[in-house]
């Protein structure tokens, strides 16, 4: 596992987000969401909003709205050029009841 082995690589940031992806995809949203917070330990990282947007929605899928909305809100803020901003606001006023 590059992760582990070679931390430094610069695919591990990579490697991380898809081993938090896997979880997601097997809908184990805790185990999912530990993953992709491990991204941001990368200081040189593409994955970042990537990441933030799927944190937020392992919280949405865990039932955690005000983590959720706090998670979108955190996307919108440190990304806001990210593709991503869209899709937050849009889920930011679902889960509002806007």
């Amino acid at each position: 596992e590059i992760v582990q082995t070679v931390p430094d690589n610069k695919l591990a940031d990579n490697a991380q987000y898809w081993m938090g992806e896997c979880y997601y995809g097997m809908a184990k949203y805790q185990q999912a969401l530990t993953e992709f917070t491990k991204v941001f330990a990368y200081r040189k990282t593409e994955k970042d909003d990537d990441a933030q947007l799927k944190i937020a929605r392992c919280y949405q899928a865990l039932g955690e709205r005000e983590k959720a909305l706090a998670a979108f809100q955190k996307l919108v803020d440190d990304f806001p050029k990210s593709e991503y901003v869209a899709a937050a606001q849009r889920e930011m006023k679902y889960l509002s009841g806007l």
